[in-house]
């Protein structure tokens, strides 16, 4: 008032804006010192200490209270119970027109200090407060608001609140808020709106533009899942397995998997929970490898395995949690299958000669045998196996414990005479372990084939026994024709006599008592033995004779050379 109308008390900002063009000028100034505004306030707060600035010179005594300064402390701003001061006036050169002066205060320079965040993890949103108007504009409050698109309004939703103080034409006051990311992942939009003040010349410009922070999503899915065995004794154990991965593009908490035994193939919490497992925390595409030991239920049946992670926090997807189902055949006993071929009438076929093939399979574990395949081959050779000529199939169905099941297949036999091999294979079911008896095979000789049996080397442990002592006695039968000898019990028959010439006409031990043997084929042979008593005091021959068969073409070396007994 002393000065004139167009003078004011000097305010502290704008000192500060002058400062870096005008700094020696100001020194020179400023050195005497006097009381100045800052931000349209003459005092700090509500202390009653009235602000003012000093010259230091660079070197502020530590005793000062300093609000804010000037190159380094040359010019310090503090703040005093004065009774008394100078004021340091400015004059200003605006042309005044009191009817169009008013403030306009907008928000400007919104920004965050992370653009990509955690679910609640916390961050900073910052903006500016700028004055644009013409004229003071009072205290008022900043608000914040979260939002879903970028445009900023009082519609959204407020989180928090700043005080602003009083602004001066051309003036700014910067703000910032700690605030926590929200827990779903998406993309959100942050910014300010600043309360419209007193004559007011635009309030529609009150409110920031958005800025965008996404919240990373973090979604845990199960796969991989799998069991070591699919088919379980009651109460049996078996290994089970599964993979956890963090799918998403933000880090996972620790959680737990849950593994859980249902009646259908569908995984939910809601089915038998057995165990845990314990998850670390989980980068993105970060994977975690889980197995435990389970245990079959004690009836039988089928059950389904499969697994659950707990759901973490700010997780973008919990219906992906849980896994398929591993189906699992708990039974009360394994299976096990055997196949024997039913012999021909006649085993020696003309070429290009059809004939039935017959086959029992036959169960013989302790639990029931899932359906299967049996399959018919030709070898040429006894060994019957999956690798040799593959001429027909059979389905077969479940078979129960100790059940069995014939089956047959017409086939031809070849052009080419000779001895030839056939057989069948049942392929192996869940649960068998003894699969060495899957193949049974038999001979059959085609055209001009026969076959020639003939007893050869005869062997006893000892020659010298005492009346009614047991001795055993042992011979080979070999097959020296070019065709199979009979798939019926061939005769063995053992015979005693006092020379050395052993025919049907000696004394055949035990009246009709006799061994046999199966189907020998060509070039091959078979051992037998017999036990009998020692007679009284004297010298004996042994010896056994193999019953002629059909078509054999020798039938005079179907005795063996004897052995000699002393009976003491």
């Amino acid at each position: 008032q002393e000065l004139g109308e167009n003078w004011v008390i000097a305010d502290w900002n704008d000192l500060k804006s002058l400062w870096p063009q005008h700094q020696e000028e100001m020194k020179e100034f400023l050195q005497r010192g006097g009381r100045v505004n800052v931000n349209g306030d003459a005092q700090w707060g509500s202390t009653g200490r009235w602000y003012f600035i000093e010259d230091h010179d660079g070197s502020k005594p530590g005793f000062f209270l300093a609000h804010d300064e000037l190159g380094g402390h040359e010019i310090s701003l503090g703040s005093w119970f004065f009774d008394d001061a100078y004021y340091l006036a400015i004059e200003s050169t605006e042309e005044e027109d009191d009817d169009e002066q008013a403030p306009d205060l907008v928000v400007e320079s919104p920004s965050v200090s992370e653009g990509s965040v955690d679910p609640e993890e916390r961050f900073t949103l910052s903006a500016t407060v700028r004055n644009q108007g013409d004229e003071d504009a009072d205290s008022t409050t900043l608000r914040y608001y979260r939002s879903t698109d970028s445009t900023i309004s009082t519609s959204d939703t407020e989180f928090d609140t700043d005080d602003v103080s009083r602004l001066r034409p051309d003036r700014t006051s910067d703000e910032s808020v700690r605030l926590d990311a929200p827990s779903d992942a998406g993309t959100y939009y942050f910014g300010a709106c600043v309360d419209s003040v007193s004559d007011e010349s635009n309030t529609q410009n009150n409110c920031s533009d958005g800025v965008a922070v996404t919240v990373l999503g973090v979604d845990l899915v199960v796969h991989s899942v799998s069991a070591s065995e699919t088919r379980v004794e009651l109460n049996g154990d078996f290994d089970f397995s599964a993979t956890v991965e963090n799918q998403g593009d933000g880090e996972a908490d620790s959680s737990t998997l849950r593994y859980y035994r249902s009646t259908d193939s569908t995984i939910n919490t809601s089915d038998t929970e057995l165990t845990t497992d314990s998850v670390s925390s989980l980068d993105p595409d970060e994977t975690s490898d889980e197995s435990e030991e389970l245990y079959a239920p004690t009836t039988a049946g089928t059950y389904y395995y499969g697994v659950c992670v707990d759901t973490v926090s700010g997780e973008s997807d919990t219906q992906n949690n849980c896994s398929t189902g591993v189906e699992i055949t708990v039974v009360e006993g394994d299976p096990e299958l055997s196949v024997r071929m039913s012999g021909l009438g006649d085993n020696i076929l003309g070429t290009g000669v059809s004939f039935t093939l017959t086959a029992t399979v036959r169960n013989y574990g302790q639990g029931d045998a899932a359906t299967t395949t049996l399959r018919y081959y030709r070898s040429t050779d006894s060994s019957i196996s999956t690798s040799d000529t593959l001429i027909g199939t059979d389905s077969v169905g479940s078979l129960g414990v100790e059940e069995t099941e014939d089956y047959s297949e017409t086939v031809t036999t070849p052009d080419s005479s000779g001895t030839y091999y056939y057989g069948a294979c049942v392929d192996t079911v869940p649960g068998e372990s003894d699969i060495y008896n899957n193949c049974s095979g038999m001979a059959v000789g085609v055209g001009d084939v026969n076959p020639d049996l003939e007893v050869y080397s005869p062997s006893v442990y000892d020659k010298n026994f005492n009346p009614g002592q047991r001795f055993g006695m042992a011979f080979w039968i070999r097959n020296q024709g070019t065709g199979p000898s009979p798939t019926s019990q061939t005769a063995i028959r053992y015979y005693r006599s006092d020379d050395a010439t052993i025919s049907s006409s000696d004394t055949e031990l035990f009246g009709d008592r006799k061994s046999g043997t199966g189907t020998i084929y060509p070039s091959n042979d078979d051992l037998v033995e017999y036990r009998t008593t020692a007679q009284q005091s004297g010298t004996y021959y042994y010896g056994a004779c193999v019953d002629v068969v059909a078509r054999e073409t020798n039938t005079q070396n179907n005795c063996a050379a004897v052995f000699r007994v002393i009976v003491n």
